[in-house]
């Protein structure tokens, strides 16, 4: 079972950059709010969390109060609603009011952390969007194979090949960088131990390949079981209408 890692490549692309969920929310001056309206954040992760405007010290339980007053400016219910937010750790966000705009940015990224926003505030200034965009970049490396026990996705995965095929006419030079994220992390970092840095990573550069012929790695990368995810980089191709796809391929230690 091989991991399709590039299909029909045309084009060189950059480092893999994980992404971290972001959302919005339009505050209102105190005036504009009732007590016990509410907000509520639901995350992929299955996480619920309903926010409470509180002016008079009583809210329901099992919310988080966000105290306000008659005479609050938007941006005081910005920085309330933000701080709230930000409190509320099990939602994993960071939030910052800026006039009367919050901004909520996931603290990690991945989109797990994606959710969904609902409001009940009769204002219709007051306003919120989804925090969306959370992302990690590549392919992952663990996980159930059908058919096979952990153990055996784990063992075929942890020593692998790239193998990177072109399709045009012409011969192709192709030149790739394999990259392994931390799964604690999530940090991104070339795979091998080259001496220098800048080595660290590639496939066989500058080697010509012709048509449809093969290209494997000169050597096998390593301990991929303790890597959460593997990205191929592209930073040379060259050929006439040429194309090109790769995959990992698994090899049993």
């Amino acid at each position: 079972m091989s991991l399709l890692l590039l299909n029909a490549a045309t084009a060189t692309n950059s480092p893999p950059s994980n992404t971290a969920a972001t959302g919005t929310i339009t505050a209102v001056a105190g005036a504009d709010l009732v007590d016990g309206e509410t907000f509520t954040i639901k995350s992929r992760r299955g996480i619920t969390v309903t926010f409470e405007f509180d002016s008079n010290s009583s809210f329901t339980a099992g919310r988080v109060p966000i105290v306000f007053g008659g005479g609050d400016t938007s941006t005081q219910v910005a920085t309330a609603i933000a701080a709230a937010i930000s409190g509320a750790a099990s939602l994993g966000l960071s939030a910052v009011g800026a006039v009367a705009t919050v901004t909520s940015t996931a603290r990690l990224p991945g989109p797990e952390w994606n959710a969904g926003v609902t409001e009940t505030v009769a204002n219709g200034t007051f306003a919120v969007t989804d925090i969306t965009g959370g992302a990690l970049a590549g392919f992952a490396l663990q996980g159930s194979q059908p058919g096979q026990p952990q153990r055996y996705w784990q063992k075929v995965w942890d020593a692998a090949v790239i193998s990177v095929k072109g399709a045009g006419t012409g011969a192709l030079t192709y030149q790739g960088k394999a990259w392994l994220m931390d799964p604690i992390t999530f940090a991104w970092a070339p795979a091998g131990i080259a001496v220098l840095s800048a080595d660290r990573g590639l496939l066989n550069d500058g080697n010509t390949i012709t048509g449809t012929t093969t290209l494997s790695h000169t050597q096998p990368l390593h301990a991929l079981s303790a890597a959460g995810r593997i990205y191929l980089e592209t930073t040379i191709i060259t050929g006439t209408n040429m194309t090109v796809s790769a995959t990992l391929e698994p090899r049993a230690v």
